[in-house]
């Protein structure tokens, strides 16, 4: 089972750094937590297992558990910084477009045209 919960762990880190989204990450958990989730399989699996080996399973599936909890955080500040440099650059485009056509607009009004 040991290996198994390594192979696990490392599928799961890797595909979780390749999303791109927060729908992509929203799949991953289902798949992983899910109620047929690979995580969830395992957590059921426990109760064979002997009681020496249950703390040492559990203790690496809470470990499984937590990491792609941090991997979406982490994911989801990034997106949030792009959001916001994409939402500053688009001010500043505003800004632009209004500084450039501000005379137009101001002449035009002057003439009686409407806009």
């Amino acid at each position: 089972m040991s290996d198994s919960l390594s192979d696990l762990s490392s599928k799961s880190i890797q595909e979780i750094s390749e999303c791109s989204n927060l729908k992509e990450l929203e799949l991953l958990r289902v798949k992983y937590l899910g109620k047929k989730g690979a995580i969830t399989k395992q957590l059921k699996a426990l109760g064979k297992l002997t009681s020496s080996e249950r703390p040492k399973a559990g203790k690496k599936i809470n470990e499984i558990i937590i990491i792609p909890v941090k991997k979406k955080i982490e994911n989801i500040k990034f997106l949030i910084i792009v959001i916001k440099s994409y939402i500053k650059s688009l001010c500043f485009c505003l800004f632009l477009i209004t500084l450039i056509f501000d005379p137009f607009i101001n002449s035009s009004v002057g003439l009686g045209l409407k806009l």
